[in-house]
Formats: structure tokens, C-alpha cells, sequence
């Protein structure tokens, strides 16, 4: 990843709020294809997404956000 691509990356982290999935779209423009790499940064583990929901490394739903933006939120 290039300096400045990292430095966007990090910044959004250091800014998103929840909704995640509705700010990342909405507010910073993000592809569907980025939202693991800025959600992994977040719960600082590697996290796979399905739908709206995220999992961490054990298959554990660690948030959910439907698409009204309500969350839940299990960290």
C-alpha cells in the first residue's frame, strides 16, 4: 500500500463513527472491496465482512448495521 493511500486509510479510521458501513460509503467514498481493510484497523484483528454484519477471527458477529443505519455494536 503507498504512503499516501495508508495515510487516508489511518485517518479514516482515526474519524469514522457509526454507522460504519453507511459513513464509509456516504462520507469517504469507500468500495465495498475497502471496508475489511478499515474495519480490521478499527478492532485492531483481521475481520471478514458478510452482508452487514463483521466477524472477527473466531467467526464472533462483532457488529451489525442494517441499512437504515441502526447498529449493533459487540465489541
Amino acid at each position: 500500500m503507498n504512503k499516501k493511500y495508508e495515510r487516508y486509510i489511518n485517518y479514516i479510521v482515526n474519524e469514522l463513527e457509526t454507522p460504519f458501513f453507511i459513513n464509509m460509503r456516504d462520507n469517504y467514498g469507500l468500495s465495498e472491496k475497502e471496508y475489511e481493510l478499515v474495519l480490521s484497523k478499527i478492532y485492531d484483528q483481521s475481520v471478514t465482512i458478510e452482508g452487514n454484519n463483521v466477524y472477527d477471527n473466531n467467526d464472533n458477529n462483532i457488529y451489525y448495521e442494517n441499512s437504515d443505519g441502526e447498529i449493533i455494536d459487540n465489541r
